[in-house]
């Protein structure tokens, strides 16, 4: 009877086992599925840059995503769990008090995600997906709290002007993932996470907006056209961001730029222009030679993370500590290179509007951290530490800063931030994690819309960001789709150069709607 009955607790051990193994097999492959239809947003904003998520709904490339990661937006990209990377091209739906926000990726074909029938049960189980802080692809698990009207919600997230219904969720949200789905466990969409309560610190007070609202704006989105991003979403200035937009997530309080300081900065590009002119030509030239080394590169040496730099007479050799470290080296040195090259483009030997622009943006009078209430171009800092959400240790010709960023993601010890304007707040004794209390300079970024209207004032009738870089060109009737970047419009036709460096001319009735309305615009 003893041997029969721990046999029989032998089986019910093994099946339990079976049990769980297969519920834990069927929800990964659930996770895997899922998410071949969310994305990673990265966005180029009026006020920097941002990150977010969101998830492709139809094979057209409709995908839905959150306003506030959106908000400001001049160029936007998407990119998929396996590294594809596609322009967002555009948005149909724009709804500021629900933060739905529906866009339209470049081409077709894409896998979208299912969507639930009916609001989720208090006690369900949610899978929240999406690139939180930046780390693609992550998947946290929880419950559904509550289900919120839009008059409790009002009250407990204290936002008056909100509308519809939220799903109340303690599944764990951080920066990143605001606009990434809210799934039950047969992968279909039931809200879209949102942060909209407390930025990801109290855990059993995150929010998602209900399926039945993002269901009713994906059906509004359809019957609506395309609308680029300068006339709709481009012009919304959000209190949040992609990258938690939290003041509490930072050591440092920021403080306005005085418009004394940026219109000195503008004044010294002026003075030194002739000689920032030859400079940025040095420095394409040695970005791009950057790039070269970093795709010649090996792999090993050091930990995962790092960039170990051989010198040699003639040129360097680089060592990186993962194919992974590489990849995400060589595509931001990519970016870096192409913004150079194509700020190069626009620096003529006569100092315009424009040129001006594309230097102090690029390649500014240097920075000098012992001038407080001055403006300076920073290039090849290196991040020494990163906290929080918010704040890194900078080392800019080997002295440390304390910056304010968008968004630590992706800033680990030794890479490069992206080169930049940055405003010498002052000096602080602060209390800095693992350092104690310590007296530290702090910066903050400026923003490109302030240095464009030290430039241009408050109307620039000569200058529109979405017809300033590279962009995809499309005909009316869809035979033709190309990367090209506007020289002028002349008569009745619109003049483009290539990426190849040829002039291309298009007549304006060939052109697609959207693109025609853009190039009005210049006008």
């Amino acid at each position: 009877m003893k041997t029969a009955l721990m046999f029989f607790s032998l089986l019910v051990a093994q099946f339990t086992c079976l049990i769980t193994s297969s519920v834990a097999q069927d929800l990964a492959d659930m996770i895997a599925k899922a998410e071949k239809s969310v994305v990673r947003i990265e966005v180029d904003g009026v006020e920097g840059g941002g990150l977010g998520s969101g998830y492709v709904v139809n094979e057209d490339g409709m995908f839905v995503t959150n306003v506030h990661v959106m908000a400001g937006a001049r160029n936007a990209v998407a990119f998929f769990e396996d590294g594809t990377g596609v322009k967002i091209t555009g948005t149909y739906v724009i709804d500021e008090n629900r933060d739905i926000c529906v866009c339209q990726l470049d081409g077709s074909g894409y896998e979208p995600i299912p969507f639930s029938s009916n609001l989720p049960r208090k006690g369900e189980t949610v899978i929240a997906l999406g690139a939180p802080r930046g780390l693609s692809f992550s998947a946290t698990t929880g419950i559904v709290s509550a289900i919120r009207g839009q008059d409790e919600a009002r009250a407990q997230m204290g936002r008056p002007d909100i509308e519809g219904t939220w799903i109340q969720v303690d599944a764990a949200l951080s920066p990143g993932n605001s606009g990434g789905p809210l799934v039950n466990n047969r992968g279909e969409v039931v809200a879209m996470s949102t942060l909209a309560s407390a930025g990801g610190r109290s855990q059993n007070l995150n929010f998602g907006i209900s399926i039945e609202d993002i269901t009713k704006a994906v059906n509004d989105a359809k019957r609506r056209r395309l609308l680029p991003f300068a006339d709709g979403v481009g012009k919304i200035i959000s209190e949040d961001s992609a990258g938690g937009g939290d003041e509490a997530d930072s050591m440092i309080v920021r403080k306005p730029i005085p418009e004394a300081a940026i219109e000195e900065y503008v004044a010294a590009g002026r003075e030194q222009y002739s000689e920032l002119a030859k400079d940025i030509r040095k420095s394409a030239k040695q970005a791009a030679d950057v790039l070269k080394g970093f795709k010649k590169g090996e792999i090993g040496g050091g930990d995962r993370n790092s960039v170990v730099v051989q010198r040699g007479r003639t040129k360097d050799k680089y060592f990186f500590g993962s194919a992974r470290t590489k990849k995400s080296m060589v595509s931001k040195q990519q970016k870096y290179t192409d913004r150079l090259l194509a700020a190069r483009e626009k620096v003529t030997a006569d100092m315009t509007n424009d040129s001006l622009h594309a230097i102090l943006m690029n390649n500014g009078p240097l920075l000098d951290g012992r001038q407080r209430n001055s403006i300076g171009f920073m290039k090849e800092g290196i991040v020494a530490h990163a906290y929080n959400d918010h704040d890194i240790i900078v080392i800019f010709e080997e002295v440390p800063y304390l910056m304010w960023v968008e968004s630590t993601a992706g800033l680990a010890e030794g890479s490069y931030i992206d080169p930049a304007p940055v405003y010498v707040a002052g000096t602080e004794t602060l209390q800095v994690p693992g350092s104690g209390s310590r007296s530290v300079t702090i910066l903050n970024a400026v923003s490109e819309s302030k240095i464009r209207k030290a430039i241009f004032g408050d109307n620039p009738t000569n200058l529109l960001d979405e017809l300033d870089d590279f962009r995809t060109w499309t005909s009316k009737n869809g035979k033709f789709k190309f990367e090209a970047i506007f020289m002028k419009k002349e008569n009745s036709e619109v003049v483009l150069k290539n990426k190849a460096g040829k002039i291309v001319k298009v007549a304006l009735d060939k052109l697609s709607d959207a693109d025609l309305e853009l190039v009005n615009t210049r006008d």
